[in-house]
C-alpha cells in the first residue's frame, strides 16, 4: 500500500485500520515491504456471511493518516451444489 512516506520516523510503527460493513476484521498484519520499501496489509474477514460488505483502510503512525483509503467491495461467490446438479 504505498510508497515511502516524507517525514515518517525509520523506527515508527505502522499499523492498518480496517473498517467493514459486515463480519469482523482478523488476523491483521502490516508490515514494511523491504523489496519496495512501501507497507503491505493481510486480514481475513470472518463472518460477513454472503451478504455483500464494504472493506475500508487506511495506514496510520503516531496518530495521524499516512495513506488514502483503500476501498474494496467483497462478494463472497456462492457455488452451486455440483453433487445436485444434472448435466
Amino acid at each position: 500500500m504505498g510508497d515511502t512516506v516524507p517525514g515518517l520516523e525509520t523506527n515508527a510503527t505502522v499499523e492498518a485500520k480496517v473498517k467493514t460493513t459486515k463480519g469482523e476484521i482478523r488476523n491483521l498484519v502490516t508490515e514494511k515491504n523491504e523489496v519496495t520499501g512501501g507497507w503491505r496489509a493481510f486480514f481475513d474477514l470472518a463472518g460477513a456471511g454472503s451478504e455483500p460488505a464494504e472493506l475500508r483502510m487506511t495506514l496510520q503512525a503516531t496518530g495521524r493518516v499516512l495513506s488514502e483509503t483503500w476501498v474494496y467491495h467483497f462478494s463472497k461467490l456462492l457455488r452451486p451444489n455440483i453433487s445436485k446438479t444434472r448435466l
